[in-house]
């Protein structure tokens, strides 16, 4: 039993999950309060380069990658560039379609960040 159930600040709520034993602190924002916008994309055949140095420009981590439509095809993380480009001995005009990483969820930007973090996220 969790010792202390109910609201914290900043969204977080502990609930006591019957079978499980124990406390689960579940963040009830809203994913759309905690995620950076405006979000940055790049091209399906964008080079690997362009798709670095908008991260580097933004400060970020990743870029979407978008088709023609504007329709999220994947994701190039910092470790995409690593693993897939440099590790890998690939020119930085390789296209990012070949080294992104595909989509595994999307939510609505009212979900939760706890369901967010559950891998039955999608929706």
């Amino acid at each position: 039993m969790c010792s202390r159930t109910g609201d914290f600040s900043g969204g977080l709520r502990a609930e006591h999950r019957v079978g499980r034993g124990g406390c689960l602190l579940v963040d009830a924002r809203p994913v759309g309060d905690v995620m950076s916008t405006p979000v940055e994309s790049v091209g399906l055949d964008a080079p690997v380069r362009e798709a670095a140095e908008q991260m580097q420009r933004m400060r970020i981590g990743d870029v979407f990658v978008v088709d023609e439509a504007g329709e999220l095809r994947g994701i190039v993380t910092d470790r995409d560039l690593t693993v897939g480009v440099i590790a890998e001995g690939r020119s930085l005009d390789t296209s990012v379609e070949q080294i992104m990483s595909p989509v595994a969820a999307t939510v609505p930007s009212t979900a939760t960040v706890s369901r967010c973090s559950r891998a039955d996220a999608t929706a």
